[in-house]
């Protein structure tokens, strides 16, 4: 029993020993893959840099406040009239009814240039030289709302900017724990690995049990296992960055600092109720609902008052005519056109403008609510925000003390094993609470970082480093 015993113990101990060769080969060929790919250093001021230059997001804001830009300037350009230059030529070959019934037998024609088009006998010319026709009430309120609309898209397009740059900072202290996390998992792995070999010597040397070797080379292979499932979070983390950024091609993202070292942006100054009241009164968000419910009221002015407003209308031409009988063209003179007309409209005789005045008292409500609830969003998230900054300094105090503590047992336990004072198998302990406290240290100081960030973009504070 004793010889199947050890038997059985050899072969347990020789499948490790492979499934470590297995391990640290794979482990190479990850490094070897890795080594392909163009490595570029960041910080994170760099990276919000190349986001505000690069980041697709904020290209379609941009484009979008230049063609709010336009809509205001079309909105003025209504009492600009339209100018036409041009010529026409006309010819009819058959009855023509007068107006008191008679039908007459023609061949004409007529050719009508200059200041207009399409004049033909008797008849205006169908494209006046110069015309317009103004909606008197469209032309007041559609440029103020047209110009509450930019601010709107504006408002927006600095909402974006402070999205992106958070979404940035997020993936920018993610690519930081990733990378920290790899050094941490390659020193777990080393240190399971050196604690590993050691307990094998005890073991051969009948010091410590054949079994407790096992169990040590299994933590020795689960570290290996997270060292290189870091190798694949810091890929993902770095892809996640370049995407963001827009960097093209291969290309393998490094943190400048080691270590996440805790950021100081927010004082202690201010309380609550002070950043709430900066937040509602910087926050982009609310300045684009306060623009759209304006907007929104002077479309409802406009239709209100539209029915009393009239429209106006003018046009002018000034050309020279020439036609004749048949085929000949061989008269020719001027010929000036003066229109000009003042109206009133009932839409649906009157029923149609009371409807859309309707609805566009109802657009007014909506944008009032719209208003409100970005207010309460804005109390909540800086409320949330500033709780989680509070929660991560505390958490972050509780894990650096960890891993002082941690390290320092962990030292204790492999001296007194290099001092043959205690078994291998009692660092064990010691060092995966001194992986875990590391983890969880590495954890806070992200969380802490973000949390400050956070609490900077729900004020509406610019994310400058």
């Amino acid at each position: 029993m004793k010889e199947n015993r050890l038997q059985a113990g050899s072969y347990i101990r020789d499948s490790f020993k492979l499934m470590r060769t297995l391990v640290v080969t794979l482990c190479t060929l990850g490094s070897l893959a890795s080594l392909q790919a163009e490595t570029m250093k960041i910080d994170l001021a760099t990276a919000l840099r190349l986001a505000d230059e690069q980041n697709a997001t904020l290209a379609i804001q941009v484009e979008k406040s230049k063609q709010a830009a336009i809509e205001v300037q079309q909105a003025w350009l209504q009492w600009v009239p339209t100018a036409r230059f041009g010529i026409s030529y006309a010819h009819q070959d058959g009855l023509l009814q007068e107006t008191n019934g008679n039908l007459i037998d023609v061949e004409r024609n007529g050719r009508f240039e200059g200041f207009g088009a399409g004049g033909i006998g008797a008849g205006l010319a169908q494209k006046p030289g110069i015309s317009t026709e103004v909606d008197l009430a469209k032309s007041v309120f559609e440029p103020l709302a047209a110009r509450q609309r930019k601010i709107a898209v504006d408002a927006n397009a600095e909402a974006s900017r402070l999205n992106v740059m958070l979404d940035v900072s997020v993936a920018y202290y993610e690519l930081a724990k990733a990378n920290r996390g790899l050094s941490l998992a390659g020193e777990a792995a080393r240190n399971a690995g050196d604690l590993a070999k050691v307990t094998n010597d005890f073991a051969e040397s009948g010091e410590a049990l054949v079994a407790d070797a096992e169990r040590v080379a299994v933590e020795s292979l689960i570290q290996q296992q997270k060292l290189e499932s870091a190798k694949s979070r810091l890929a993902g983390a770095s892809a996640q960055l370049a995407s963001l950024l827009q960097l093209e091609g291969d290309i393998q993202l490094q943190p400048e600092e080691g270590m996440i070292a805790p950021l100081s942006l927010t004082g202690r100054d201010l309380s609550l109720d002070e950043l709430i009241a900066q937040a509602q009164e910087s926050r982009p968000e609310l300045r684009s609902f306060i623009a759209l419910r304006k907007a929104a009221e002077a479309n409802s002015r406009q239709n209100s008052i539209g029915v009393l407003l009239p429209k106006v209308g003018a046009s002018y031409s000034e050309t020279d005519f020439g036609g004749g009988i048949g085929s000949n063209n061989n008269f020719e003179s001027d010929r000036d056109e003066t229109t000009v007309a003042v109206y009133w409209e009932l839409d649906r005789l009157g029923i149609g403008s009371m409807n859309k005045s309707r609805i566009q008292k109802s657009k007014v409500r909506e944008a009032v609510a719209l208003e409100r609830q970005a207010q309460t969003d804005i109390v909540a998230r800086v409320t949330r925000a500033y709780s989680q900054w509070n929660s991560a300094e505390r958490q972050l105090d509780l894990a650096k003390d960890a891993v002082t503590r941690a390290r320092h047992a962990y030292e204790l336990s492999r001296d007194r094993i290099y001092e043959n004072q205690g078994l291998p198998l009692e660092a064990l302990q010691a060092m995966k609470s001194l992986a875990e406290t590391e983890a969880m240290y590495l954890e806070a100081a992200a969380a802490y970082n973000i949390a400050q960030l956070d609490l900077i973009a729900s004020t509406g504070q610019a994310l400058e480093l």
